[in-house]
C-alpha cells in the first residue's frame, strides 16, 4: 500500500512540531537571568577577605555562597547583574562601569551615567537604589539592553542641595563580542529627561515577546512607561494615578508580581501604593492605599510580592507587613510579620530591600553593610505561617546593602521559582550558654569545646565560608576535642545541634 505525500506529511508533522518543541523547550523554560547574586564591597587588597565580594549562586545544587576574590568592582545599593538562560553570569554593573564574566572592565564599559555624580564618586559606585534593570533582547541572543538612571544636584527653595534622577538612560550590551567577554555597543542613550524617583521597574507585555518599562516621576504622581521590543523602543505614556511624593527624598521600590497583574511602589512618605496592571496597554488602575503605621518612624521601605501573587509585603524598617490581596478591603487585611530585634547579629538588623529568588523564598536585607540575610522561607502561607526567619543567613563578607532587583524573567515562559532548591546556608544564632567555650582560638589544629550538657547527644558540623560541609561529628560529653589539621588555614564555622537548640561558633585556623 502506498501513502500519498498529503498521508505522509499529516504522519510527519506532528513529529516535527515535537522535535521543534524539545530543541526549544530548555531555553523557553529555563530562563534563569537571575540566577547569580552579587554581594559585598569587594575591597579586594584588603587581607581580611571578610570585605571582599561573593555571590549566590542558584545554578548549583545545592546552592552556595562563593567567595568572589578575581570581582574589581566595588559594589553597593546601585547594581545589577544579568545570566544567560542557562544561568552562567554575563555581566555586571555599579553605576559607573559594566564588568563581564572574567571581572575585567568591558570594552567600553566605563563612562556611564555621565555627570556631576560620576564625577565625584565613580568609579567607586554611584549608591542610588533601584536604578538599573537589565533586559535580555527578546530577538537576538547574547544582547543585552540596561534601563539605568542617571542623577544630578538640584538646589531647592531656600538653598537646600538635593540629588535627584534626571534621566532614563538605555546602554545595550553585545555577549556575542570579543570571545563571550562581551561590549557595551551603544551607551548613555538618553530616553527621558525629568526628575525621577528611583523606581525602575518591567514586566512582560502580555504577546510574549516585548516589555514594558515604569519608572516614577518626583514630586507628583505621574508614572512614565515604555515599551521596549528590542531594537524599538516607545514612549515615555505618562500617566496620572496615586499618591504624589513631595518630600526631598526621592528614593521609592517598585515591583510588579510574579503574574504581571499587579504593581506596587513603597516610599516612606506615602506607604505603599499598589495598582492593578493591564499589561496589553501598559496602564495603571484601581489605586488601594496601604498607609503604614505612624509608630514606624522611617516607615515603608521596600515590598515583595509571594510567588502566587497573592500576599503583598511591605518593609517598614522596624516592622514587616503583610496584605491579602485576595480580601475585601486588601488595606484592612495587614498583619506584622516580624518586630525588629535589634539583638541579633551585632548591629542594627532592621528591614531594608526584600527579593523574592527562584527558589520562591523572599530575601531580606539590613540597611547597613551588616552580615546578616533574613529569609521568609513561605511566603505564600498567611500569618504566623510563612516561615520569616530574623537573620537567619550569615554571610561570607560583609554586605554593601546590596540586594539584586529582578523582574520575573519566566512570565509565560516557565514556573515563576522552583521550590526544590534549598539553599545550604549556616543560619547566625547567637550562643545563650555562657559556659562554652572553645579553645585554641585561633587554632593551629586542634581544638576543644566545653561547656555542653553531659549526656546529650550533639550534632557538629564544620562549615567553610561558601556553607560548604567539610566535617562532621556527634559528641556527647564535655569536654570534645576536634581535629581542624586536615583543613587549609582560613575561617571556618562550627555549628552545634543540639535537641532544642542550634548554635554556630566562628573558627580561624592558621598555621
Amino acid at each position: 500500500m502506498s501513502l500519498s505525500p498529503f498521508s505522509l506529511s499529516m504522519r510527519f508533522y506532528p513529529n516535527l512540531i515535537l522535535l521543534i518543541w524539545i530543541c526549544l523547550a530548555p531555553d523557553l523554560y529555563a530562563q534563569k537571568h537571575d540566577y547569580t547574586w552579587m554581594f559585598g564591597y569587594n575591597l579586594k587588597e584588603h587581607p581580611d577577605p571578610t570585605t571582599w565580594g561573593f555571590d549566590l549562586l542558584f545554578t548549583e545544587t545545592p546552592p552556595s555562597m562563593t567567595l568572589r576574590p578575581g570581582r574589581s568592582m566595588f559594589i553597593d545599593q546601585s547594581h545589577a547583574a544579568i545570566s544567560d538562560t542557562a544561568g552562567h553570569l554575563q555581566f555586571y554593573y555599579n553605576g559607573c562601569e559594566i564588568h563581564g564574566p572574567n571581572d575585567s572592565l568591558m570594552e567600553n564599559g566605563d563612562g556611564l551615567n555621565p555627570g556631576d555624580i560620576s564625577d565625584l564618586v565613580c568609579p567607586e559606585n554611584y549608591n542610588t537604589s533601584q536604578d538599573v534593570v537589565i533586559l535580555p533582547h527578546p530577538d537576538s541572543v547574547g544582547l543585552y539592553d540596561m534601563f539605568h538612571h542617571s542623577t544630578t544636584i538640584f538646589t531647592l527653595t531656600g538653598g537646600l542641595k538635593k540629588i535627584d534622577d534626571d534621566r532614563l538612560h538605555r546602554t545595550r550590551v553585545n555577549m556575542k563580542a570579543n570571545q563571550g567577554l562581551g561590549k557595551v555597543s551603544l551607551k548613555n542613550e538618553v530616553l527621558q529627561q525629568d526628575t525621577f524617583s528611583s523606581s525602575l521597574a518591567a514586566v512582560r507585555h502580555t504577546n510574549g515577546h516585548d516589555w514594558w518599562i515604569i519608572h516614577r516621576g518626583q514630586r507628583n504622581n505621574f508614572f512614565y512607561t515604555f515599551l521596549y521590543s528590542g531594537d524599538s523602543i516607545t514612549g515615555p505614556f505618562p500617566q496620572e494615578i496615586g499618591i504624589p511624593f513631595m518630600g526631598a527624598n526621592g528614593s521609592a521600590y517598585a515591583l510588579f508580581s510574579p503574574q504581571g497583574d499587579h504593581f506596587a511602589i513603597s516610599q516612606w512618605e506615602v506607604g505603599c501604593m499598589l495598582f492593578d496592571m493591564d499589561r496589553s496597554t501598559g496602564k495603571l488602575s484601581n489605586f488601594i492605599h496601604l498607609p503604614i503605621p505612624d509608630s514606624d518612624t522611617i516607615r515603608a521601605m521596600s515590598c515583595a510580592f509571594s510567588p502566587s501573587g497573592r500576599y503583598l509585603y511591605v518593609a517598614a524598617y522596624f516592622e514587616i507587613y503583610q496584605y491579602d490581596l485576595e480580601a475585601i478591603d486588601i488595606a484592612a487585611s495587614q498583619k506584622v510579620v516580624v518586630h525588629y530585634d535589634y539583638t541579633l547579629c551585632g548591629l542594627q538588623t532592621a528591614f531594608y530591600w526584600m527579593q523574592l529568588g527562584p527558589d520562591c523564598k523572599i530575601y531580606v536585607i539590613a540597611p547597613n553593610g551588616i552580615r546578616c540575610m533574613s529569609v521568609m522561607h513561605y511566603p505564600d502561607n498567611p500569618v504566623p505561617d510563612c516561615g520569616f526567619s530574623h537573620n537567619e543567613i550569615f554571610m561570607p563578607t560583609y554586605n554593601g546593602i546590596s540586594l539584586p532587583y529582578y523582574p520575573n524573567y519566566r512570565l509565560g515562559n516557565a514556573p515563576v521559582c522552583d521550590s526544590s532548591i534549598s539553599v545550604h546556608i549556616i543560619p547566625h544564632i547567637p550562643v545563650p550558654s555562657e559556659g562554652l567555650k572553645v579553645y585554641p582560638n585561633p587554632t593551629s589544629g586542634r581544638i576543644t569545646l566545653t561547656g555542653l550538657t553531659d549526656g546529650i547527644a550533639y550534632d557538629l558540623q564544620l562549615m567553610d565560608l561558601t556553607g560548604r560541609k567539610m566535617a562532621t561529628w556527634v559528641g556527647q560529653f564535655s569536654p570534645i576535642e576536634l581535629d581542624l589539621s586536615p583543613w587549609p588555614n582560613g575561617l571556618y564555622f562550627l555549628v552545634i545541634d543540639g535537641p532544642r537548640s542550634r548554635e554556630t561558633i566562628r573558627l580561624i585556623k592558621t598555621e
